[in-house]
């Protein structure tokens, strides 16, 4: 289900204006990240917890602004290695 939702929005991705990217890591975690490049070089990282057995609706988030360098850098350099290592959803199909 989670694996057609996602490339669902990569092929609507191809048709609309913006970009959406996503890849695999081999790992389950229990954060998710999505990281938000907003006009004029400002951005948004929503880091969503995980908690065991929570229900989708009732999980934790935090959204960072990269007006607030600490954490936003600390966070966007964890996604950025993260998404280095992950493999993109079109090469994990054709395996």
């Amino acid at each position: 289900m989670t694996l057609s939702n996602i490339q669902g929005l990569q092929k609507l991705s191809e048709n609309t204006s913006g970009k959406i990217e996503a890849r695999f890591v081999n790992y389950m975690s229990n954060l998710s990240f999505v990281l938000v490049d907003l006009d004029g070089g400002h951005g948004q990282i929503i880091t969503e917890l995980m908690p065991y057995k929570c229900p989708l609706d009732d999980r934790p988030y935090i959204i960072l602004s990269s007006l607030d360098t600490g954490w936003y850098d600390l966070f966007k350099n964890t996604c950025e290695e993260i998404w280095e290592h992950a493999i993109p959803i079109l090469e994990h199909s054709r395996r």
